[in-house]
């Protein structure tokens, strides 16, 4: 049986609208400065939560519904805020499952979070989609993104110590295990595509509203730098390897 089977199973036993029970979730202070610590990030947010660190909360509802995670791989994801939440403020993350699509290399998993207020608005919605390795018939596209107008922005440089700390809260062996991601065919363990995410959003800073879209197109390794390139307006933004490859490619508007 190959490491992915079990992963597979317990997703595909899920009805396509399931709802799992929901999660409190908070991040204060203390928890966003971890986060921004492992990566590098020292822009001061004036008491407004970085969503990209919120966006662990929508992976941890299926994890703490037990819900296995080990070896998944995030392929998109989209944050839409509607209004800025503040540091400490209580909310409740309440996921739906969207079923699962045949996708190269597996299947892809798909989801809906919401993050309801305590006033019962929703300050901050993403959906997402992980791909759950296996066998399929399905060719992979190959697209590069486009590069004009792209400059030099910013930079992620990972480490190993920074890249256990991002992922300590929601586990996903692949992150943190060297052995284990050997198995699924990476040279090292592999970054959370939300570490890039969560640069972008964290170079940015606090803004009141927006609608981010990342879409993960290669594995960054817990060692790796990443330069990240951005249009002049910001709307923009390329990740790049080590070698100039694209890692990951995203819009804000």
């Amino acid at each position: 049986m190959s490491a992915a089977d079990p992963l597979l199973r317990a997703w595909t036993a899920l009805a396509p609208d399931h709802a799992f029970p929901p999660l409190a979730s908070m991040v204060d202070a203390a928890r966003q400065a971890r986060y921004h610590a492992a990566l590098g990030c020292a822009v001061d947010f004036q008491g407004q939560v970085n969503a990209g660190v919120l966006a662990q909360d929508a992976i941890r509802v299926s994890t703490v519904a037990g819900m296995p995670n080990d070896g998944r791989i995030h392929v998109d994801q989209t944050i839409v805020q509607h209004r800025p939440v503040r540091l400490g403020e209580k909310l409740v993350a309440e996921s739906r499952w969207g079923g699962l699509t045949p996708a190269p290399r597996g299947q892809l998993a798909l989801g809906h979070c919401d993050f309801r207020a305590g006033d019962g608005s929703v300050p901050v919605a993403m959906t997402g989609s992980f791909l759950l390795p296996g066998p399929s018939a399905i060719k992979a596209e190959k697209r590069e993104p486009e590069r004009s107008g792209l400059e030099p922005w910013t930079m992620l440089r990972l480490t190993p110590d920074g890249v256990r700390a991002y992922s300590a809260e929601v586990g996903n062996r692949i992150h943190f295990d060297p052995a284990f991601a050997q198995a699924h065919g990476f040279r090292a363990p592999v970054a959370q595509g939300l570490m890039q995410a969560c640069a972008i959003l964290g170079a940015l800073g606090p803004r009141p509203a927006y609608r981010f879209r990342m879409r993960f197109l290669r594995p960054v390794f817990w060692d790796d730098v990443v330069g990240i390139l951005a249009d002049r307006d910001l709307a923009r933004f390329l990740c790049l390897g080590p070698h100039g490859k694209p890692t990951a490619e995203a819009t804000l508007d």
